[in-house]
């Protein structure tokens, strides 16, 4: 999953490095090649899509079960509501939306 995303990053950064000064493409023929490597990029971060959504279904589900786990052993000492309600005021620091 990974492999795709750091073989497409590397490829990016390859390019770049690799174009020079000298030579220049028009600028038309650049903005289709820079185009052309978009949608491959999307392409790539589309195709692990699904990948992503099975593997964050089974680690939501692992977290749910561990959490469950801990309330019926009484390892938890506040519930969901309340932790959040705590931790409510930190996050109105950092919202922008004012």
């Amino acid at each position: 999953m990974n492999f795709i995303v750091n073989a497409a990053a590397m490829t990016s950064a390859a390019t770049a490095v690799s174009a020079s000064p000298i030579g220049k493409p028009s600028a038309d023929a650049a903005l289709l090649e820079m185009e052309e490597k978009i949608f491959q990029h999307k392409e790539a971060a589309e195709a692990i899509y699904p990948e992503m959504n099975r593997l964050g279904a089974i680690w939501h589900g692992e977290m749910r079960r561990l959490y469950e786990a801990a309330v019926v052993a009484g390892n938890v000492v506040e519930t969901e509501v309340s932790a959040t309600r705590r931790l409510a005021p930190c996050r109105n620091v950092l919202s922008t939306s004012d």
